[in-house]
């Protein structure tokens, strides 16, 4: 199993199955589960992490704990469409709660984030290496769902 849970924390995390340092405090750290992951842990696409990754630095555009946003949201909709017209991101994935509710984006390089910056503060963090990946670009732009909850696979199409 991947680990799709990930959280910034205050202390390094023992049960978590990646962790690095993060050089303005805390960990950033994924979690196989929503049971062994923190309550304040968000949802992630598996294939932003990877334990053999590189240290990086990105832009965190997070909700404050207890706020979300549906992905229908104008302001979620046009961020997502302003991010997709400009360059590609070397890393970039949402953040859920609730199975499928708005919480975030993790972005690098961090001037991409700019368009999710208007919805929810952002911050720049330099994680240490054995956490985030590059994952290879789409297919398409991952805009559509189907199934509730489900995001569409944007890097391929099932037959």
């Amino acid at each position: 199993m991947r680990p799709t849970w990930l959280a910034l924390v205050a202390a390094e995390p023992s049960g978590a199955s990646l962790r690095a340092p993060v050089r303005e405090g805390g960990w950033l750290a994924a979690w196989d589960n929503a049971d062994s992951a923190p309550e304040t842990a968000w949802r992630v696409d598996p294939r932003a992490l990877d334990p053999h990754g590189a240290e990086t630095v990105v832009a965190l555009a997070a909700a404050p704990a207890g706020i979300s946003l549906p992905f229908d949201d104008p302001s979620v909709t046009g961020a997502i469409r302003a991010a997709l017209s400009s360059e590609p991101a070397a890393l970039c994935t949402t953040l859920l709660v609730e199975g499928r509710r708005y919480a975030g984006v993790l972005v690098a390089p961090p001037h991409l984030a700019t368009p999710f910056a208007t919805i929810f503060p952002q911050t720049t963090l330099h994680v240490g290496a054995g956490v985030l990946g590059r994952p290879a670009w789409p297919a398409g732009p991952g805009t559509q769902r189907y199934v509730g909850g489900v995001p569409w696979p944007w890097d391929r199409f099932e037959p």
